[in-house]
């Protein structure tokens, strides 16, 4: 039986804080600041140590590290968003 441990963060995506990479599949050109595209090279890095993405989420983080989900009908705008992550626990 696989045994496995989760970890959970949020990711921003954010211009000023980690730029848009330039790949292949990447659209060239300008970005808006808030651009999802930023997210690839986190999780690629958390991907490289062995971490599997569940699910990713756009949510709003409170003061008190509290959060909330956004959705169409909130009419809400983040770049904020939790991620879930696996991996096999080795034995």
């Amino acid at each position: 039986m696989d045994t496995w441990e989760y970890f959970t963060t949020t990711l921003i995506a954010d211009t000023n804080e980690q730029p848009v990479p330039i790949r292949d599949d990447v659209p060239a050109g300008n970005h808006p600041r808030y651009s999802v595209y930023t997210l690839i090279p986190q999780l690629n890095n958390l991907g490289q140590r062995g971490w599997e993405l569940l699910s990713l989420e756009p949510v709003q983080e409170g003061r008190n590290g509290d959060l909330r989900t956004c959705d169409a009908a909130s009419g809400q705008w983040t770049y904020t968003y939790f991620a879930t992550f696996k991996r096999r626990i080795p034995g």
